[in-house]
């Protein structure tokens, strides 16, 4: 059986927006919106964020 999987890069520091994804966008984080919205749509097995930043890690384990 084949899965579908989604992967959510999120890369901290940005060059023209550092920390984008830990900004708040109505009452959550611009990251933690993406991903909870990716996984509502039900299209996918797994989501997965990719990151190179133990804050936005963090936050996806405690939103996630």
């Amino acid at each position: 059986m084949n899965k579908t999987i989604a992967v959510i890069p999120a890369r901290y520091n940005s060059t023209r927006f550092p920390g984008k994804l830990m900004e708040i966008l109505g009452d959550k984080t611009v990251i933690t919106t993406t991903y909870q919205n990716v996984v509502e749509t039900g299209l996918f097995d797994e989501v997965f964020v990719a990151t190179d930043s133990e804050i936005i890690f963090d936050e996806i384990s405690k939103n996630g």
